[in-house]
This record gives C-alpha cells, sequence and structure tokens, in this order.
C-alpha cells in the first residue's frame, strides 16, 4: 500500500514541462505515420501509374487499391484505380465511382483534373448519360483534345444530333488526321440500323471513302467500313482488297452477297462462322431479309432452330446495346437488359425451353412463373408472396417472333424478347392478390400470414423452427393472438384486441403502439387504432383461465387470478387509469367476502371487507400486516416462509402454529388473515 501512495505522489509530481513534450512527442509520432501512410500510397501509385503504362489492368487496380489502403486523399490514386476498371472490363458504375472520388478532390501529383474529367466524360458517355458527358468537358475551362473531341463525337450521336456529330468529325479528321477512331465512329453509327447508309450519309462520307480507296495501305476494318458507304468500281476494290488480305468481318458477307461477289450459300456459310458465338438483332434481321435461294433459306432456318449463341439488340437505337439474350436450341434461355449499360442490369429473366422461368430486377425484386406470365411467387427484399394463378399477370420482356424476320422470304418464326411495355408490379398489387405472404419479424424469426381476398385472416409468427404464436383476423382486422411461450406446443397464453382509432391513444403509448404493430403486422399495411384490450393465461392447459387482464384506458387494467381452475377468482385487481391508485381484492377458494387492499402510490393506505373497514397491525417482527385477529410472531414468520418467493399476486393457505391462516402476497406486501384458530 505504501508502494502504491508514492508512485500516485510521482505521477502527481511530474513537471508541466514534461507533459508538454510528451504531448507533443505524441503528436511527432501521428505526423510520422501520416507521411509514412503518404509515401507508401506514393510508392503504389508510382506502380499503378506504370501498370496503366504497360496495359496491365489487373496490376493497375491491384497497386491502385494498395495504396489507397494507405491514403485514400490521393486522387490520382482513385484517377489509377477507374482507368484501370474501365479498360479490364469491369461494371461502367465500378470505373464512374472511382473516377468520381477523384474530381472531387484538388491535390493532384501526376495526372490532373482535365485527365479525369476526360475519362468520367467517356464513362458517361458509354452508359447513356451523353448529355451530361457534354456537360463535363464544357465545364470551365472547357477540354478539348482528340480524346475530349472524340467523346463530343459519340455523344452527339448517341443523344441524336447527327449533324453535329458529322461537324465534330470532321473537325477533328483536320486536326488529328492520324487517328482513325473518327472515321470509324462515322462509319459505324451511320450504318445503323439496317446496315444500308442513305444518301445523306453517302454524301457526307464520299471524301473518308476516297482517303480510304486511295491509301497505300489502309486498315482493314475501315476498308469494310468504307465499302458500305462507296459505290460502283471503289465499293468492288474495296471489298477485294479487304478479302484478298485474308481479314474476316461480319460486314463483309452481306456487302460481298449485294454485290454478288459470293453466293447465297457462301454467304451463310461466311455468316455462320461469326454468328455462332454472337449477332446483333438488326444485322441477323437484315441478311436474312437477303436470302431467296430456298436451299439456303432452309439452312439459315436450320441455323436459327438450333442456335446457341448470343443475340444483342439496342432498343432505344442509341448505339450502345442494351438487351441481350442467350440461346439454347434455338430458344432464350437468359435475358438481359442494361438499359444505360453500366454493368448493373434493370433485369435479369431465365427461360426454360423460350418461356420465361424467373425474374430478378434491379431493385431487390424477384418473380417466379407458374404459367406465364402469371407469378406464382415474387420476393421483395425478404418479403415473400406467393400467389394464386393467374392473379398477377406481369413481365419485364417480351418474347416473340421477331416481325422482322417474319417479313422476310424464308417466314422465320425466331423468337427474340423485347423490353416489356406494361408497367412495373407494385408491392401494393402483391399484397392485395397474395394468399400467403413470409417475411422476417421484427423480433427475430419468420411470420406467415395467409390472405384471402387481399385481407389477412391468419399469421403465424415461428421462432427457432417452431409455431410461437398465432393472430386470427376478420375483415384483416386483428382479434386475438395466441402465444405458447414456453414452447410445448400449446397456446396458453391469448390476447384480444380491438380497433378504435379515436380511443387507441387511451389504452397504448405512441411506442407501444408502434412495437404492437411490428410485432403484429410485420410488413403488412394496416390502420392504426389498434390496441390490446385483454390477455388471458391458461398455465396447465385445463381451457380455465388462471389470469385475465382487460384494459380500461388511460393505464387502467382489471385482473383476476383463479388458481384452482373453478371459474372464480381468488385474487383481483383493479388499477384505476391515473395508475397511481389500485385496489387489490382477493378470498380463498372463491368463498367468503372479498378483502380489498388500497394501494396509493405504491402504499397500502386503506383495508376493506365486503366495504367496510378492517383492523390491520404489522406484525413486530416480520413483514406481515394482519387483517382482523392478530396472530402471534411464529405465525407470521410461517407466513413470510410460504410467501416471499411467491409471484406478485399469491393466495395460499398457511398452517400457522395457532391457526389455519390464509396468506396473500400483493406486490411486495405480505397478508395474513386467521380462517380457524385451533383448539
Amino acid at each position: 500500500m505504501a508502494n502504491l501512495r508514492v508512485t500516485l505522489v510521482r505521477f502527481v509530481l511530474v513537471p508541466p514541462i514534461l507533459l508538454a513534450l510528451a504531448a507533443q512527442g505524441i503528436a511527432q509520432d501521428d505526423s510520422y505515420t501520416r507521411a509514412a501512410s503518404r509515401r507508401r500510397a506514393l510508392r503504389a501509385y508510382g506502380l499503378a501509374r506504370d501498370a496503366l503504362v504497360r496495359g496491365d489492368w489487373a496490376g493497375a487496380e491491384s497497386r491502385a487499391r494498395e495504396g489507397l489502403g494507405y491514403d485514400e486523399s490521393l486522387p490520382d490514386l482513385w484517377y489509377a484505380l477507374g482507368a484501370a476498371q474501365k479498360h479490364r472490363g469491369a461494371p461502367p458504375a465500378e470505373a464512374l465511382a472511382s473516377v468520381s472520388r477523384a474530381l472531387e478532390m484538388d491535390s493532384w501529383v501526376d495526372y490532373n483534373r482535365e485527365g479525369a474529367r476526360i475519362l468520367y466524360a467517356d464513362i458517361l458517355s458509354d452508359t447513356g448519360r451523353s448529355r451530361e458527358a457534354l456537360g463535363v468537358l464544357a465545364e470551365e475551362p472547357a477540354v478539348y483534345s482528340r480524346d475530349a473531341e472524340f467523346i463530343r463525337a459519340k455523344c452527339r450521336y448517341r443523344s441524336g444530333d447527327t449533324l453535329r456529330a458529322r461537324e465534330t468529325i470532321a473537325s477533328a479528321r483536320k486536326l488529328f488526321p492520324e487517328d482513325s477512331r473518327f472515321v470509324r465512329l462515322f462509319f459505324q453509327r451511320e450504318l445503323l440500323p439496317v446496315y444500308a447508309p442513305g444518301e445523306e450519309a453517302r454524301e457526307a462520307a464520299r471524301f473518308y471513302v476516297s482517303e480510304i480507296a486511295e491509301a497505300t495501305n489502309p486498315e482493314g476494318e475501315l476498308e469494310i467500313l468504307a465499302a458500305a458507304f462507296a459505290g460502283g468500281e471503289t465499293r468492288r476494290l474495296l471489298l477485294e482488297s479487304f478479302n484478298g488480305k485474308g481479314l474476316r468481318h461480319p460486314l463483309f458477307a452481306l456487302l460481298a452477297l449485294d454485290d454478288g461477289l459470293i453466293s447465297q450459300k457462301d454467304a451463310f456459310s461466311y455468316f455462320a462462322s461469326f454468328a455462332g458465338a454472337a449477332v446483333e438483332r438488326s444485322f441477323l434481321e437484315t441478311f436474312a431479309s437477303r436470302l431467296t435461294d430456298q436451299d439456303v433459306i432452309a439452312q439459315f432456318s436450320g441455323f436459327l432452330d438450333g442456335y446457341s449463341g448470343i443475340i444483342t439488340g439496342d432498343t432505344d437505337g442509341d448505339g450502345i446495346g442494351d438487351i441481350t439474350a442467350e440461346y439454347e436450341r434455338g430458344r432464350p434461355a437468359r435475358c438481359v437488359y442494361d438499359r444505360d449499360q453500366d454493368g448493373v442490369p434493370e433485369w435479369t429473366v431465365l427461360c426454360g425451353n423460350g418461356v420465361p422461368t424467373e425474374a430478378r430486377l434491379r431493385d431487390d425484386f424477384l418473380a417466379v412463373y407458374g404459367a406465364y406470365p402469371a407469378i406464382r411467387r415474387a420476393q421483395v427484399g425478404d418479403v415473400v408472396f406467393f400467389i394464386p394463378e393467374e392473379r398477377v399477370l406481369w413481365s419485364p420482356l417480351e418474347i416473340r417472333h421477331s416481325p422482322a424476320l417474319l417479313e422476310c422470304p424464308g417466314e422465320y418464326r425466331f423468337f427474340i424478347p423485347e423490353t416489356g411495355r406494361g408497367d412495373p408490379i407494385s408491392e401494393r398489387a402483391l399484397y392485395e392478390e397474395a394468399s400467403r405472404i413470409e417475411t422476417a419479424a421484427p423480433g427475430g424469426g419468420t411470420v406467415t400470414f395467409l390472405q384471402a381476398g387481399g385481407k389477412p385472416f391468419q399469421a403465424d409468427l415461428f421462432k427457432g423452427g417452431r409455431l410461437y404464436s398465432r393472430v386470427y383476423f376478420s375483415l384483416g382486422v386483428p382479434q386475438s393472438r395466441a402465444v405458447d411461450v414456453d414452447g410445448d406446443g400449446v397456446f396458453e397464453t391469448s390476447q384480444v384486441f380491438r380497433f378504435d382509432p379515436d380511443n387507441a391513444p387511451r389504452f397504448q403509448t405512441p411506442e407501444e403502439a408502434e412495437r404492437l404493430y411490428g410485432e403484429i403486422f410485420a410488413v403488412i399495411p394496416a390502420a392504426p387504432g389498434l390496441y390490446i384490450s385483454k390477455v388471458q393465461v391458461d398455465t396447465n392447459g385445463d381451457s380455465v383461465p388462471d389470469f385475465i387482464e382487460e384494459y380500461t384506458g388511460g393505464g387502467g387494467k382489471n385482473s383476476w387470478w383463479d388458481k384452482d381452475s373453478d371459474g372464480l377468482w381468488e385474487v383481483a385487481s383493479i388499477l384505476y387509469p391515473d395508475s397511481t391508485t389500485e385496489d387489490s381484492m382477493f378470498r380463498l377458494h372463491g368463498q367468503g367476502d372479498p378483502v380489498t387492499v388500497r394501494l396509493e402510490d405504491g402504499e397500502p393506505t386503506r383495508i376493506t371487507r365486503d366495504g367496510k373497514p378492517a383492523a390491520v397491525t404489522r406484525d413486530g417482527q416480520y413483514p406481515v400486516f394482519w387483517i382482523g385477529k392478530q396472530g402471534n410472531s411464529e405465525d407470521a414468520r410461517l407466513v413470510d416462509e410460504a410467501l416471499r418467493d411467491k409471484v406478485t399476486y399469491t393466495v395460499t393457505a398457511v398452517e400457522g402454529e395457532t391457526a389455519k391462516i390464509l396468506g396473500v402476497k400483493i406486490g411486495p406486501y405480505q397478508f395474513g388473515e386467521i380462517l380457524v384458530e385451533y383448539e
């Protein structure tokens, strides 16, 4: 103890200058730690930058994440991460989020904010947000570079401003003649949607076509694209030059067939070599429209009937494929719609032999079909709806014969998925049509609602795999609840409900109402105004309540205890609405006049029998109040011994030293009444 005292004294007497130096040391340590983390982050950034230069996208992403683990305030790291994600093919939404973080910061080390703006705008453009992308590039100071101009051209095409897109490309070709991206973009966009450019597009392409045709060694893809816009001898020469180099492109089958350079049979073989893995829908339909030879048409029909590959489509005409269908044996097996191509689909539909079996939407919604398009089960979050057949007909897509293929000479009856035209299914419709609803219970476990006519008639709560409680409804309003508290398979507790919106606040607090609604309704929509009006408990399973409690509003309640199951109460309590005054009554085996104990603020103030005051004496040694004649201290000890560990309201017979005594416990108070004196 002496050593402890000395230690304390020495601690208190530490000079203030030493405390200041210690605090300064802590601050220096913290500063050193931050500096060390910054150095590690910069080292990781350097490695990420080198990986980007090499085209090692996975390595760049790994190094960028490593650096961010040390310091998240370095914008270059976020930029490197976004660039790596974009080139690696990660969902664009991820790259967009990373570059967005970089743009929120200012302290650049190597890269700069303008470069991040270009990357950000490029991702926006590729995810269907062209107008936003143009706005990012136009912010002061506006960004001008070959990449920025290329993005502007893409955005203008995708937003339908073809004239300005052409102007942007023409201007960029003068500034950056070596950059073939601009001419390639022009050809690709002006070819769509039917791979037959109009006269206006051909005129706009005249200079580009002649430039490519006269080039000594033009890019192969530019040759085949230019051929689509060329005519006469120039077109033929471009096609022959492309083919003579041993190059291949699906467009060659269509153009060479149109110019009679190959037969329909050879054109189909050429087409099938590409389309066997994947094909764009409009190209498939355009190629089919060119076939007239019946033998080739039969081959093409067989190709479609057994097709196992991918067909893509562009539903809004912005040049970005947004719907993908995976086929098995000529029928859609999986269809995905990603409206903005951000890598997070709006919906995914699985099919069996071309018929949808389930649909999953972006907002955590799952529909499982019975006889399509009838939903038999739907899930929103953790709420599952079971729906009778033919009650809810809905699908996010339509699978039907392609109208364009039906108009072809072969009348190909090939099923093509398209985005649905109906409104999204609402949760309200699911609630109204479901026959059963299952969800997680607020307090744990699961609850199952059984419904008819859009209204629940029974709700079962399961905890630990067993039935814990059951609620009975009438016209959607709870009437009673049975509870198995001890898990023996018998409902020993029941509650009776009332619905009275005007008076419900008198019977429960807002917190109690919220808890009750969570327990009873869980996720089921319900109007306010429900409260518990009565509780009954039958602990021995004889169908006679051992305990009954009714609520009278304002905190008041009436309670009865029947311990011998004779239907007559032995103990009763009236708690008045002010919640401070209580009358507790008791009698033995339901016989005799009741004794009433008035409690005010928890203290006994008066005792009456049959409405008349009764004498009350407190024992001198034990916490027992004698009603009427007083027993001796040994009797009081025996009463105390019989009651002290009992529940709050207890009536029992006690064999005393001098008499048979009625022992009563009310709250913390114990009473004794002599029934029979011994001789």
